[in-house]
């Protein structure tokens, strides 16, 4: 059982509130589907502001794609198409606060 603290609505809700610096985004079909799961809660805009000024780094280019295709661009793409990469360019691991969504 999942704790509501993790669900994907906490997180959307926890990226709304606190405007992330950084974004990491590992598929395009991911951040597509998290939009139409906002955009189904009647969240059409909240997303998009809270993103707005954040880095946004992507894995690979049908991520990219995503990120373009949603209106963004993005700050760049790992070195290799591996999360470990992304996570690495993004500096996640370096004490960030990383909130209930990861």
């Amino acid at each position: 059982m999942t704790s509501s603290a993790s669900s994907p609505r906490a997180a959307t809700d926890h990226i709304i509130a606190h405007h992330p610096d950084v974004l990491l985004v590992t598929t395009g079909y991911g951040l597509n589907g998290w939009f139409d799961s906002a955009r189904e809660r009647g969240l059409e805009e909240q997303p998009r502001q809270a993103l707005t000024g954040a880095t946004i780094l992507v894995r690979g280019a049908k991520g990219r794609g995503a990120v373009r295709g949603l209106g963004f661009e993005d700050a760049g793409m790992a070195a290799q198409e591996r999360t470990s990469a992304l996570v690495d360019a993004g500096g996640a691991g370096e004490g960030a606060d990383r909130g209930p969504c990861c």
